[in-house]
């Protein structure tokens, strides 16, 4: 009888593999079918022919103004400018973010929010439905920053497996803005992989453009 039952225990065990198995194949194949739906409806790219002219974009020839560009070449540098931006916020900051984490340059970055949230600031966050789930959802930090009335934090299509299409838009953008005048605009997340210099193993190195828009004209 024992015998009997160990053998009933492993065909219901192997059954149970079985249908698992079948079930993340048809999963699987939805998403393939899903991305293959979307290649087939994507745009294709301008010939680069019908894109205006560099001087054309920056205005006319001649023109002096108080706006100013710069490169942001590294992830240390990458996180002072985004905390001094923060730190010198008057009315608004805008904040894009693929991923942002709860770990050193995180909670930099989160303690310079607060304060301009103390300050009075409207602050608006963005990040992706996937990681904001992953990294934001029952995190006590992201939450008492998200509990001040001028602090908007949003979800970019929040995870649904049902839809497939919807599985591969994720948010990508990357970019801070503070009062209407300041854009860091990148390939940087927030965290320390890609801002501070926390002596983690791995890093990334990227680049960003930090740009002044005041709109008025220079006195020189």
């Amino acid at each position: 009888m024992k015998a009997t039952g160990w053998a009933a225990a492993a065909l219901w065990i192997k059954r149970g593999c079985v249908v698992i198995g079948a079930g993340i194949g048809a999963v699987l194949l939805w998403v393939i079918i899903g991305s293959l739906v979307i290649a087939a409806h994507y745009p294709s790219v301008s010939d680069l022919s019908s894109i205006p002219a560099a001087s054309g974009f920056y205005g006319e020839e001649g023109e002096v103004t108080n706006d100013r560009v710069m490169l942001v070449e590294h992830n240390w540098d990458a996180l002072i400018h985004r905390l001094r931006l923060i730190e010198g916020a008057k009315e608004r900051i805008i904040l894009s973010t693929f991923d942002f984490h709860d770990d050193d340059s995180g909670q930099d970055v989160m303690a310079a929010l607060v304060a301009a949230a103390e300050r009075g600031v409207e602050i608006q966050i963005i990040t992706d439905g996937l990681t904001g789930l992953l990294r934001m959802g029952g995190n006590d930090h992201f939450a008492a920053l998200d509990s001040y009335e001028n602090v908007e934090i949003r979800l970019y299509n929040p995870l649904n497996i049902l839809d497939v299409e919807g599985l591969h838009c994720r948010l990508h953008d990357k970019y801070l803005i503070v009062d209407g005048t300041y854009c860091l605009l990148g390939g940087r997340n927030t965290y320390n992989y890609f801002l501070g210099d926390y002596g983690s193993e791995h890093e990334n190195f990227d680049r960003e453009v930090l740009s002044v828009c005041t709109g008025g004209e220079s006195e020189t």
